[in-house]
């Protein structure tokens, strides 16, 4: 069986910093309902309602860091990093840690060019 570990104690300043994050974009959200209003009087409550959903938001997301701090972990495998999370909808993700080595770079104009190039003669 493997050994799952909790995850930093940092991720909750991250969580944190994401919430004021969405803060933030609330907040331009309303500036620019506030301009809408100024200039073309659109009514206030569309303002009043994506207020009451920001604060919602917000709030929500500050609400559930103890429970993601508490119910996120972390495996690290040899050939992939497992994190699981949740506890009434359970979910394991898992992300491989080997570097992919088939991938190719193209460029399209330049392969389709050179191929009808090819074609010509």
């Amino acid at each position: 069986m493997s050994h799952w570990e909790q995850l930093p104690l940092k991720m909750k300043t991250v969580w944190r910093l994401s919430a004021i994050g969405s803060a933030i974009a609330w907040l331009v959200i309303l500036a620019i309902l506030f301009v809408c209003h100024t200039i073309w009087h659109w009514p206030l409550w569309i303002m009043a309602v994506i207020l009451g959903l920001g604060v919602i938001e917000v709030i929500v997301e500050l609400v559930i860091i103890p429970y993601r701090y508490r119910f996120w972990r972390y495996h690290i495998a040899d050939k992939a990093v497992e994190i699981e999370r949740g506890f009434f909808f359970s979910q394991t993700d898992r992300h491989s840690n080997q570097p992919n080595s088939k991938c190719h770079a193209r460029s399209w104009p330049v392969t389709a060019m050179a191929a009808i190039k090819g074609r010509q003669h």
